[in-house]
């Protein structure tokens, strides 16, 4: 048998620099790993593509493998070009991730790739791997893989059939060494608005059967849960603490707790961790006795999606959830001091005005810890998509924008499927934002947080060219991130000065040194 060399890498948007843990990939290399495969993990987030190609191209793969969705889907292009130029033309490309799974044919075309992974891909490139190690092509062998998307010989689109993991159980720990982890562990963490030392990832189902117009996850799970055992999930928190010395972590799963017994059983076993968490829910899942168990096994802080406080437009987006039920859960939050995130849209299917006004009403009932805004964008691989296609036509120039399009933070709405104009959204997003100000900062003034404030002012005396440079980029750009970014680096780079030069500064920093 051949030893197979396998890159994979994780594509970044160019507009976020959020540190965190590209699990996608890691996952994939524990299996590559675990079946004897040489593996190399690469993550842009504090490289420029010409350093990510030239690490590539040193570690000399058989078979490069990319991972994107539709927002950063432009850098995937740009990479793979420059990656295809400068490798052997032996070399094995491959893509997989949301962008590819919903949109393969536009994947295939544009990525240049052999094949294409459609939904999880964990057997695929394992099979592809396989067929590697014994020395043979891989195109005659494309049928055979479980979940391929290719072209036939005449130039048609095939997609096989997908392979489901039905064992989530049966994966090996990520390949946590092959990545850099203090880039990602490095002081200070975060779980939303909580500030620790160390924070991990993990995530303990994949899959969720609800129907909300505007989640892609029905693309890559098809509606279908499945779960590890609280005996693994322990195991994994136990590892991460002792090899990395997390202090806190975060569940990834879309939607945590969809089985209560499960959930029940799994907060037994999160309490003897000790460690707090938290995770991303719905509040029909939840009731005054879970959320004690909740808080009893470390729980300090859930996300929920409310969209909207017009009961028409959750029901647009099939949220299927009344308002009374939202009052009743958030109330219940605040009294046993677990931290409750609302994440809510603005721009909805004919939303208007006065609409955007219940929210903010129903907001300031609810009184969150902290409250995310962002606009209604139909993403490929979600009932919107398709439901308004067409208003979103042409349907190639509208992915094109999406392609590289700063969904967080855009100054224009990308289609306008509501009531309102474009300005008019955008001075919606605003109000909420003005409205939930006190929320969202005021409950950020733990003594904690203030000790932490106080250490990042105290050590941006010594990086003040760069400090003001951060203030100049976060004005011009409207992007208040890159200051809080600086604050971060100077943080690390006083308190922790092993890792000074490791701290992604965003784009303003691009060649900017410590010294002053």
């Amino acid at each position: 048998m051949l030893t197979v060399k396998v890159s994979l890498l994780n594509i970044r948007s160019r507009h976020t620099k959020s540190p965190g843990i590209p699990l996608g990939i890691a996952i994939l290399g524990g299996v590559l790993k675990r079946d004897g495969h040489t593996i190399q993990l690469v993550d842009p987030l504090n490289l420029e593509q010409d350093e990510i190609v030239r690490k590539i191209v040193t570690f000399g793969p058989d078979l490069i493998g990319i991972s994107c969705m539709t927002l950063n889907f432009s850098v995937a292009v740009e990479t793979m070009q420059q990656l295809r130029r400068q490798v052997p033309p032996d070399v094995i490309f491959c893509a997989g991730g949301l962008h590819p799974t919903v949109m393969p044919e536009d994947a295939l075309g544009k990525l240049g790739v052999d094949f294409i992974i459609v939904g999880e891909g964990e057997i695929p490139l394992a099979h592809a791997c396989r067929v590697l190690q014994r020395g043979q092509p891989i195109t005659p062998h494309l049928p055979t893989i479980p979940g391929a998307a290719y072209r036939d010989a005449e130039g048609n689109l095939v997609t096989n059939p997908a392979e489901v993991l039905a064992n989530l159980d049966s994966l090996p720990n990520p390949a946590w060494k092959d990545l850099d982890m203090e880039l990602y562990l490095r002081p200070p963490g975060f779980i939303r608005g909580s500030i620790f030392n160390r924070v991990g990832v993990v995530m303990y189902s994949r899959g969720c059967p609800y129907l909300c117009t505007y989640c892609s996850s029905a693309a890559m799970f098809h509606r279908r849960a499945r779960f590890h055992s609280t005996e693994y999930m322990v195991a994994k928190i136990r590892r991460l603490r002792t090899d990395y010395h997390i202090d806190a972590y975060y569940f990834t799963d879309e939607t945590f707790g969809l089985k209560r017994s499960r959930l029940l059983h799994l907060c037994a076993g999160l309490k003897t961790v000790g460690l707090p968490w938290g995770c991303s829910t719905r509040v029909n899942l939840l009731d005054e006795a879970t959320l004690h168990v909740m808080r009893d096994a470390g729980c300090i802080h859930i996300d929920v999606g409310v969209e909207s406080g017009s009961q028409r437009v959750r029901d647009v987006l099939q949220r299927g959830q009344r308002q009374e039920i939202f009052k009743e859960i958030f109330s219940i939050c605040h009294r046993l001091k677990i931290r409750a995130f609302a994440q809510v849209m603005v721009g909805c299917p004919g939303e208007t005005r006065e609409e955007v006004a219940e929210t903010i009403e129903m907001l300031q009932a609810l009184r969150p810890t902290y409250t995310q805004v962002s606009i209604f964008t139909p993403l490929p691989g979600t009932t919107a998509f398709e439901e308004y296609r067409t208003q979103l036509e042409p349907i190639a120039e509208y992915v094109a924008r999406l392609n590289d399009f700063d969904i967080a933070n855009t100054t224009k709405p990308l289609v306008n499927l509501s009531a309102m104009t474009d300005q008019e959204i955008l001075e919606s997003r605003a109000r909420i934002l003005r409205s939930m100000f006190y929320n969202n900062y005021i409950n950020l003034l733990t003594w904690r947080h203030i000790v932490f404030l106080g250490k990042t002012l105290a050590a941006s005396f010594f990086y003040p060219r760069l400090t003001w440079r951060a203030i100049g980029c976060a004005i011009r750009e409207r992007r208040p991130e890159y200051f809080i970014y600086q604050l971060i680096f100077n943080y690390v780079s006083i308190y922790n000065p092993k890792q000074q030069t490791r701290f992604s500064l965003g784009p303003f920093a691009r060649n900017a040194d410590t010294t002053q």
